[in-house]
């Protein structure tokens, strides 16, 4: 009786646990670092910083204006649907002051390695702007404009933003790369999935009916070989 009583736990435990570990997955967060990252500069026009583990980005001049471009890509093909949120995280440091980014999707291909201010991509429509003010880690929520399987934006200033500056101040900021060896400060997607409760009721109604099945399974059972015991 002993036995069959273990049993009978062990099986319930297993259904249960099958039954609810993808509910319960799916209320986690799924994190998608970048594929690839590049930062461009306007001044060093055919050079490439792939390599980099700073990504820096805006403008900068004594006399003449230079921009920083930063180019990134996110592999999407492992994101299931069902999603509900997806914040951009960016690790910034050496900001200068207050400074306004834009994001930009990027349609065309390019390559880490080879990317440069003269062979980039052309800018494709703003997604949307953001300012940051201090150093730190960001998260800006990006959850309208990714779709598909892939994700591949540049984050820059607006040349005529600081045109005006009479002292030509440094107006940048960088970015922690996919190359840093801190891995929360390399740049990521977080996706973000929301319980669906009418499949976890179903689910809860499904474990219920298998643990009933099973409890009459392991009675009839120990039914028959009680009545074999009183037979012998």
């Amino acid at each position: 009786m002993k036995n069959i009583n273990q049993l009978l736990v062990s099986i319930i435990f297993l259904i249960s646990f099958s039954i609810f570990l993808p509910y319960s997955h799916a209320a986690t967060k799924k994190t998608v670092y970048a594929t690839h990252d590049s930062y461009l500069s306007s001044y060093d026009r055919e050079n490439n910083y792939g390599e980099q583990t700073s990504l820096y980005c805006g403008t900068w001049g004594t006399y003449d204006i230079y921009e920083y471009e930063v180019y990134m890509y996110f592999d999407l093909r492992s994101i299931k649907l069902g999603w509900n949120k997806v914040n951009l995280y960016l690790d910034f440091f050496l900001v200068s002051q207050i400074i306004h980014f834009d994001i930009l999707r990027i349609t065309g291909r390019w390559s880490e390695f080879l990317i440069t201010w003269n062979n980039k991509p052309a800018h494709g429509m703003q997604l949307l702007s953001f300012l940051i003010a201090d150093n730190g880690l960001y998260y800006i929520d990006v959850s309208s404009h990714v779709s598909g399987t892939v994700f591949s934006i540049c984050i820059c200033t607006s040349y005529d933003q600081y045109a005006w500056i009479s002292s030509r101040e440094v107006y940048y900021a960088s970015i922690s790369s996919r190359e840093v060896s801190w891995e929360n400060s390399r740049p990521k997607l977080v996706f973000e999935y929301e319980t669906n409760y009418v499949d976890l009721i179903l689910g809860l109604i499904g474990t219920i009916i298998a643990i009933a099945v099973i409890g009459v399974a392991v009675y009839v059972l120990f039914t028959q070989q009680k009545k074999k015991k009183r037979m012998q």
